[in-house]
Formats: structure tokens, sequence, C-alpha cells
């Protein structure tokens, strides 16, 4: 990007004029902006309301200051945005911004870097609190690949790429645009499972210029950053999910063929009036991919991003293989045979199929590499991660299951040579280390320390098991369909229903009916309430490494709360009240009537199952995180739910439900805006995929 691109802007918006200065220089993620008045007087160690303590100046993100800041409540390096005094000392532009924080905020995609708040200083105003990233900006990575400006290959810019038009989607999914997709709001870092790509400013940058434009009354036509602004974003017209797609293709064309697709002292004229240039280094169907996404109508443009990226994927073209070699004589130290000249060309699909973790496409080349090479060690190899799910063959190493016990392993040890045996030995053993490691006994307990409050876990291992009730189980429902499950991995479960303490922790104050005691479990909570606590306790960045909070799914909660049982509660075959918090007037499995205390109670006041979870059944319902729909009638892995519906599950009976009410299998569902003394939940601890 150079400064000659701006020429066409100045005299239309005078707030481009602030970019100018450093939009040439672009060095990191923050380097984008230095605006005209900034909080002047923040200094290095100095400690803001909210516990957080300045480190340096990292420059500005666009419209606002960002410091390098460690979060005392998190303990963790976090980027401070600091919000120009002109919106701040405007109500209703800093409502605007907590309303689209809002939005934003509740955004949660691997590729979308995460805002944990919008907090206030009483004398530096407003900030926004980001995630501290550590690595480069997508600008700078393609400078360092591509200094000549030659262009990179179609696989590597896909690799860059796919994961944006995934969180794009995503995020258009969510009724929220980016509005200033560009290569320096995507940012890279290496993580043990490859580049980690993240889309940074999203939709807040420009909320802030508008506030700031609004404020100072000064009038501006366009938004966006020239060089990637859409014909819509030129003519001041509605922005939609095309804008993005547009910005998208234009990074791509920049990264495929080294330069922007229109540049020049009049870009805006180039942009409405012009179609870019093919690019000469890249196949016919690749283009034709970059016109349409560059189309001057959005409704001329793919249905989605990934549509997009799809199509030019399918533009890859492998190389034609290499002329056939004489056969070579299997090595005398194995039984490895040199794979065919016709199978190199498709293990390197394989292989690039696999880096897009596209495990149906990276089989199918494996398999058709099978058919040629069947004593082809890789081969074997290629078909386990596609199995796994792996995107390289290393991470074999860190799998959670012996990948000595996989079939496909033991055929490609059969078929290695001595150095490739070798080498899969040692990741197997190096596996058994990592798994022995890892190994988790059923109901073993991990605590969290969280706002000073303790959030104990209990760990529910992966593991199949039949779903609903057998017809002969008494006051069973019609919607109880006995049916296999299987969940094909772990996760942690919170060893009680959260308490009041918990809630308060992160939401401030309680809102339950029944109080007295800090260990009653919430209630009166609604599964949008529920929501927002986990929107806060994720934006702690408190959960361990690779996970998030969440609501269990229907699944996981009546697998936990069986613990491996088959009888109507996870205690027996009766209830009046003697082991659960429910009403005792109205026993199930025995005539013998029981308690009803008409109120919560302590989350331990009742023994725990199996594996060590307290109040499965009563004391209060518990949302989990389906919509409410018919069961399958077959087997199932993994299940989440209808896709749509009207009320969500709630699980578990509670202290006014009848004993029959508080069955494994039982299913309520209601409203995800209904609140009641009976309503509370419990928390999942699950991988962040």
């Amino acid at each position: 990007m150079t400064g000659e691109m701006f020429t066409a802007f100045e005299s239309r918006s005078p707030t481009i004029n602030s970019f100018k200065r450093t939009m040439t220089t672009e060095k990191d993620i923050y380097a984008t902006y230095v605006p005209d008045e900034e909080p002047t007087d923040l200094q290095p160690e100095m400690t803001l309301e909210g516990g957080y303590t300045l480190i340096k100046q990292i420059g500005a993100g666009a419209m606002g200051v960002v410091w390098q800041a460690h979060d005392r409540d998190g303990d963790r390096l976090v980027a401070l945005k600091f919000v120009p005094k002109e919106c701040s000392r405007f109500k209703d532009e800093i409502e605007r911004l907590r309303k689209s924080f809002s939005k934003i905020h509740a955004l949660n995609h691997q590729s979308i870097c995460p805002i944990y708040g919008l907090k206030e200083d009483s004398e530096f105003g407003f900030f926004l609190v980001m995630k501290f990233l550590d690595g480069e900006t997508l600008d700078a990575h393609r400078l360092r690949k591509d200094p000549k400006g030659n262009g990179l290959p179609l696989e590597q810019v896909l690799a860059l790429l796919k994961p944006v038009a995934s969180a794009l989607d995503y995020a258009h999914g969510n009724e929220v645009i980016h509005r200033d997709i560009k290569p320096a709001n995507i940012f890279l870092s290496e993580t043990a499972r490859g580049v980690s790509v993240e889309i940074i400013d999203f939709g807040l940058a420009e909320e802030i210029r508008e506030s700031m434009i609004r404020a100072s009354q000064v009038k501006s036509e366009v938004s966006g950053t020239p060089g990637y602004m859409a014909p819509e974003q030129w003519k001041g017209a509605r922005q939609t999910a095309a804008t993005d797609q547009y910005a998208l293709a234009v990074i791509a064309y920049e990264l495929l063929a080294g330069h922007l697709p229109f540049s020049g002292s009049n870009i805006e004229n180039a942009v409405m009036k012009y179609d870019p240039e093919p690019i000469r280094e890249v196949s016919g169907a690749a283009n034709a991919a970059l016109q349409t996404a560059l189309a001057k109508r959005g409704d001329e443009r793919f249905a989605s991003c990934q549509d997009f990226t799809n199509a030019l994927a399918g533009a890859v073209v492998v190389p034609p293989p290499p002329p056939p070699q004489p056969q070579q004589q299997p090595h005398q130290s194995g039984t490895t045979l040199p794979a065919p000249a016709d199978v190199a060309p498709l293990m390197e699909r394989g292989h690039v199929h696999l880096e897009f973790s596209e495990w149906q496409q990276a089989t199918r080349c494996f398999d058709e590499a099978l058919n040629k090479a069947s004593r082809y060690a890789p081969v074997y190899v290629g078909l386990l991660c596609a199995e796994l799910q792996l995107q390289k063959e290393e991470h074999l190493v860190d799998y959670k299951e012996p990948i000595s016990d996989f079939p496909n392993f033991k055929k490609a040890i059969r078929f290695a040579d001595d150095e490739y045996r070798k080498t899969l030995e040692g990741y197997a053993e190096k596996n058994r280390e990592c798994i022995r490691k890892l190994v988790v006994q059923p109901g073993e307990r991990k605590v969290l320390s969280i706002s000073g409050v303790e959030y104990p876990f209990r760990w529910c291992p992966s593991g199949t098991f039949m779903m609903g009730s057998p017809a002969s189980e008494t006051d069973r429902q019609a919607n109880e369909t006995h049916h296999q499950v299987t969940l094909s991995r772990g996760f942690w479960l919170l060893e009680t229903p959260v308490t009041q303490s918990m809630w308060e922790s992160v939401m401030g104050s309680s809102p339950s009916k029944f109080t007295g005691s800090k260990k009653l479990p919430v209630e009166q909570v609604s599964w949008d309430d529920c929501q927002g606590f986990l929107q806060k306790l994720n934006g702690l960045g408190v959960a361990p490494d690779g996970y998030r909070f969440a609501l269990p799914t229907e699944a996981e909660w009546e697998y936990a709360c069986r613990a491996g049982t088959t009888t109507p509660f996870n205690f027996g075959s009766t209830l009046n009240g003697d082991k659960a918090n429910c009403n005792g007037n109205y026993p199930y499995g025995t005539s013998t009537k029981g308690k009803y205390l008409e109120k919560t109670t302590d989350v331990d006041s009742y023994p725990a199952n199996a594996w060590g979870l307290y109040d499965m059944h009563g004391n209060v319902l518990e949302w989990c995180h389906d919509w409410y729909g018919d069961y399958p009638s077959g087997a199932v892995t993994d299940p989440t739910g209808a896709t749509t519906g009207s009320d969500r599950v709630i699980r578990g009976g509670s202290w006014s439900d009848f004993a029959q009410y508080c069955r494994s299998a039982y299913r309520h569902d209601d409203d995800p805006s209904y609140r009641f003394s009976a309503c509370g939940v419990r928390l999942s601890l699950v991988r962040a995929e």
C-alpha cells in the first residue's frame, strides 16, 4: 500500500488525512493510525481501574492509541485500545459503541481475535480490552515471504485465507460485518498445531470512526481502507456480507499477484469502472473466481466467503507426474517399495487437503494412491491422519489414543523401510508417553479459582451409552426414545450446579429467590442469562489452554448424570425426597412419601453419583445447549440437538418437581427467556474448536 492511493480521498474525507502519516510504514498489528488527540498522561507501570497495569505503548489501532498491559485478575498480557476523547464525551456515542461491542463480544470463533471487555477509567475514559497477539500481520508476512512482489503460490494463499473466510461467514451469520478487511487486520501466529490466523478490529474500528465523525460534525462519505474498499463503500451505500467478501478477494489478488488489483491516483474511478487484470501466474479458474468475488454489485458475488475460497481451491492444479523411472528393487533392510511415479501427485494433493482440514477429500486421494501402491507406507500414514483428523503426521504424537492400535499404523510399520520405521516407532513411543501424562480417570477432580471462588469440575470420559428410557420404565414419556449415543471426546462438568457465589463472582449479583447461603444454587436465570454469564466467564481468560466454558449438550448431560447406570436414577429406581431435593409428596417407585422442602438446598446436601457429580437429580433444573426436538431412532455420535426450535432443553428436575420428573431420562424444555426459581445451570469445560 502506498501513499499514492490516498490522493483521491483527501478532498472528500478529511478524516483520511490522519491515516496518511503511518499507512505507508506499517510495522505491526497496532501501527495503523496515530490520532491527533489521545490521552497523553499514560505512563508505563501505571495501573488503571480494573487492575490493568500499563507496560508500553505499542502504537495505535484504527481510531485509538493502544498499550500493552498486564491484566491482574486474568494474570495475562492484554492490549488496551483507548477510545478517542471525541467519542467519550458523548453519551450517545458510547451507548452505540456498547451495543456494537455486545454483538462482537458474543462472537466465538477460533479465527476472530476476542475482545474481553469495554472498560472505563475515571481519568482516561473508555478502553477496549483485547487479546494480546504475538506474531505478525498478513502484510508483514507477505513482504517477508514475497519481498520482490512476484506473488505467492495459490496453495499458500488458500491456507492463509480459508480460516478468514470461515470466520467472516460465521460473523455474517451472527449479523456482524467487519467493514475493513485488509492484511493489517489479519494476524498470524505460530502455535503447536501450525499457523493460527485471527481477524482483529471486527467492526469496532469503523464504529469508532463513525462516532468521531458524528461527534466532530465532519462530513465523510466513505468508510474502509483505500485499496480494499468495494464499490458500494465508495458510493456510501449500505454494506453487507458481500462487502467483506470483496475485500477478501482483493487480499487474495494481492497475495497471488504481488500487487493490488487497483492503484494509482484515481483508484475510485478504477474500482467503479474497470475489471482487474487477470493474473498470468494462476489458472483461468482461479481468475474467474477472483472476478466473481470482485464483481461491482454485491448480488453478483459468491453467496458466501467460503464459496469464494472453495472456488479458488477448486482451481488448485496438481503438477503433472514426472516421467516414469525404472522400477527399483526393495531396500535390503525393509519391505517398502518405491512409490510409482503416478502416486506422488496424489500424495501431494492428499497432504494439501489435510492442511485445509478437508478429511474426506484427503481420504479419497490416499485411497486412490493405495490402489496404485499398496506397499507404500506413507499412504497408510496419510489415511491415518485423515481418519484421526490431523493436519500433519507429526501431530500423531499428540493424539489422545494409542496410534499403534490403529490398523493403518500397523500397515505403515509393516511396509516401512528401517529409517521410516524408526520414525514411526518414535511417534508411537512419544504418543504413549503423552497419553500416560494425559490419562484422566472418570470423576477425576479439577478445581479452577475464578475471582477468589472455587469452581470444581469432574472428568467425564468419552464413551457410549443408551440415552432415553426403555419401554419398561415406569412413567416414561413418548419423547424419551431409547437410542445409542457415542460421545467421541471426554469433557469436564461442574461438580455442582452453579452456586450463587459463582454467579456473583462473574455477574456481580445474584437474581435468586432463595438466599441465606452462598452454596445455594443460583436460580431464576434464563438460558439467555446463561449465555451472558458464559461470555463474561470466557472473556476472563481463566479456562485451561485449549478449553472454553459452555453449557453441556443434552447428550452430555444425561451421560454424566447416569455415570454408567441404566436405572431411572443414578442411585437406583426409587425416589421420595431422601436422595435428592424434590417434592417427596409424589414419590417414584415406592408408596412411601418423603420430604417436600419447598426451597433449594446447598449444592452438596445429597450424595454424589459415581463420577462425583452432585444434584443431577432435583434441587434446580439445568439448562442445556440444545434446541428441543425429537430424538433420532438410530445410533448417533456427538449429537447437539435440533438445528432450530423455539424452546431450549432443561434437565434434571427441581425442588418443586414430582420425583418422576427428576428421572435421568426425563426431558424438560422451555423458552430461552424463561426465568423461575426452579431454573439453574451447570457448566461444562470443553475443547475450544
